[in-house]
């Protein structure tokens, strides 16, 4: 859990919490990513049920027929990486239903920057 003391600076580049060494990049690349795309984040935390990270998007509609269909020349290629193999089901099944060309993996659960 974050403490509501430090949701103020958890975005901040190399800020961490952790007892290992850890780089601190990972809440700070994720907000730079979703500003760009013009989202938010929202966090909310609470003791002894966790801290909860909400990120938004705005909705954009296609203007094209066929609502974002893609057909032939521009059906484009994507991978999707997850631990949980439900949340690759889902995604893959998804956006092939929407002409995407889809490869799904299921990776094991670790964390990349611990140090043995």
């Amino acid at each position: 859990m974050v403490s509501r003391e430090l949701i103020g600076h958890i975005f901040e580049p190399f800020f961490t919490t952790w007892q290992k060494p850890g780089r601190g990049f990972g809440l700070a690349v994720v907000k730079s990513i979703v500003d760009e795309h013009g989202g938010a984040i929202a966090v909310s935390t609470e003791e002894n049920a966790g801290t909860r990270f909400t990120v938004h998007f705005r909705l954009r509609r296609c203007a094209r027929p066929g609502r974002g269909r893609m057909t032939g020349q521009s059906k484009k290629k994507l991978l999707v990486l997850d631990d949980d193999a439900g949340v690759v089901d889902f995604l893959c099944e998804s956006l092939t239903d929407r002409g995407f060309d889809v490869t799904g993996l299921t990776l094991p659960r670790r964390r990349c920057f611990d140090q043995e």
